[in-house]
């Protein structure tokens, strides 16, 4: 008595066989790309969150700059104001009577020397 199976499949039950195992190989493929993208998913919200919160100190930091230089030129144009109207303004006055009053003694002192040559 020997015991032997038999076993008899037509083409298309082979077919099918293939699909099927192609299925599963492919959906544990799939699974393994999904665990992937969604590890990466997690790194990419990380560095978002991390760097969200550095650029919102940049910003402020930014802001806090820009604030400081315009109340630093505020200062050097009141400065600059003080200066021409106490300093430079006044020398201006007087270097200009100065040449004034040169002038006219240059204008006197010409005509004497004119009519002591005549």
């Amino acid at each position: 008595m020997s015991n032997t199976i038999t076993l008899s499949f037509t083409l298309w039950e082979v077919a099918v066989l293939i699909i099927a195992i192609a299925i599963v190989i492919g959906t544990v493929y799939l699974v393994k790309v999904f665990k992937s993208l969604a590890l990466a998913m997690d790194t990419a919200n990380k560095m978002m969150e991390e760097n969200r919160s550095n650029v919102k100190i940049i910003v402020d930091k930014t802001t806090d700059m820009a604030e400081t230089t315009e109340s630093i030129l505020e200062d050097v144009h009141g400065t600059v104001d003080s200066l021409t109207n106490e300093i430079i303004t006044p020398v201006v006055d007087i270097v200009g009577k100065g040449v004034k009053v040169m002038s006219g003694i240059s204008k006197v002192t010409g005509k004497r020397k004119k009519k002591k040559a005549a």
